[in-house]
């Protein structure tokens, strides 16, 4: 009990040095940026008239942008927060400690999450606010339910990034590497599952679907049962990405 308490502190402490880290790389500036150009951008879309499509076109448009800066930023910053540790030497003496591999990188991953659930929920308000001047109130719930869906999914590119990070060596490297399994994910609807090798290897692949709001009010809407389905189906390729990342992370040469 003492040992998961302690861990469990350690996990937030380095969770919170991440954060820091990320504030004094200027995240906050990238993260207000978007903001701001996300407000300034909805009196520019005042300016068009869609017709009675009007409303649901900013509606898409706001969710898959939304989406698209919350995936790079979750990508680009799991990398370089690694890479950065791994380069300056901060990760061998963390290590060194007697501190595990798991803790270690649940606590940068937490970090980075923190980031992106700040711009979540900024987007969320400032689109919410946007539909709201186009004459278009999207319910509280629908909102609230989108949001959370987009975190659920950032937790999960947030360790297919951290998995590459750990073994690779080039930013570059790491953000393409990401960025193509993120994409087969959002794809992964329109690949075949025949039950054999290919099958199995599209499997390996995590459905970034799951996590949108419109595929699931296609089958009806979201229901309790299907939240814990959701909320297990990302914790339990979290849990996988991220045990395979501390196992590379234990192999890894300083």
């Amino acid at each position: 009990m003492n040992r998961i308490i302690r861990d469990f502190r350690a996990v937030v402490l380095i969770a919170g040095d991440t954060f820091g880290e990320l504030r004094r790389h200027r995240a906050t500036l990238a993260v207000g940026i978007v903001a701001i150009f996300a407000v300034g951008g909805g009196g520019w879309w005042r300016e068009f008239n869609f017709g009675t499509e009007q409303g649901r076109f900013l509606l898409d448009f706001g969710w898959g942008v939304q989406g698209l800066v919350a995936a790079s930023f979750a990508i680009v910053a799991t990398a370089q927060v690694l890479l950065r540790a791994f380069e300056q030497g901060t990760a061998a003496v963390a290590l060194a400690r007697p501190l595990s591999p798991a803790t270690w990188l649940a606590g940068q991953a937490l970090g980075v999450l923190g980031w992106v659930t700040a711009y979540v929920i900024l987007s969320t308000l400032w689109l919410a606010g946007t539909l709201q001047l186009h004459g278009l109130a999207v319910p509280i719930a629908d909102l609230t339910a989108a949001a959370t869906l987009l975190v659920l999914k950032q937790a999960v590119v947030i360790g297919v990034a951290g998995w590459f990070a750990t073994y690779g060596r080039s930013l570059v490297f790491v953000v393409m590497a990401a960025c193509l399994v993120v994409g087969l994910g959002q794809l992964r609807f329109l690949m075949h599952d025949d039950g054999g090798v290919s099958g199995w290897i599209v499997r390996l692949v995590p459905q970034m679907r799951l996590f949108d709001l419109a595929s699931w009010h296609e089958s009806g809407g979201l229901n309790g049962s299907r939240w814990v389905g959701i909320v297990a189906y990302a914790g339990g390729f979290v849990v996988v990405l991220w045990g395979m990342a501390t196992w590379s992370l234990k192999r890894r040469e300083f």
